[in-house]
């Protein structure tokens, strides 16, 4: 099976839509690579999900995970049915800094606010340092 059409298989069993292929980004931190630059990535949600296929999953504290969800531009009644029709049995991937804490969402953000919802204790994820996402490392975001 080819990379595409893993994709593909991915997308039908977690109930995906477009999200998957977009191009999204990581910016507006504090964070600094370790030569000093700014933690800006800019990435396919696939190819991250590729890259994490190998990684362990592990349970997160959603008091460890501070997000904030008002920085959405999708329609509100479409973000409720992405965040009740997501699933918890896939896990959230995000990013640790050097004092291990979370300080990125890379994909997830509609499974962790369904969480929030329904005020779970832990959510299932697979964390990344910065150094494994230095190959999407970027400048400047546009998109």
């Amino acid at each position: 099976m080819n990379l595409q059409e893993n994709i593909e298989r991915i997308k039908q069993m977690m109930g995906l839509n477009e999200s998957i292929d977009k191009t999204a980004g990581v910016w507006d931190t504090n964070e600094k690579f370790d030569d000093g630059e700014d933690f800006k990535i800019k990435f396919k949600v696939s190819d991250v999900i590729d890259l994490s296929k190998d990684k362990e999953v592990k349970n997160v504290k959603l008091k460890d995970i501070h997000y904030n969800f008002e920085g959405r531009v999708e329609d509100e009644s479409e973000t409720n049915k992405r965040v009740m029709g997501s699933s918890l049995k896939y896990p959230i991937l995000v990013v640790k800094n050097d004092d291990d804490k979370i300080f990125a969402i890379l994909d997830g953000t509609h499974r962790l606010q369904k969480a929030y919802l329904l005020k779970k204790k832990t959510i299932k994820a697979k964390v990344f340092t910065k150094d494994e996402l230095e190959k999407f490392r970027v400048d400047t975001l546009e998109y």
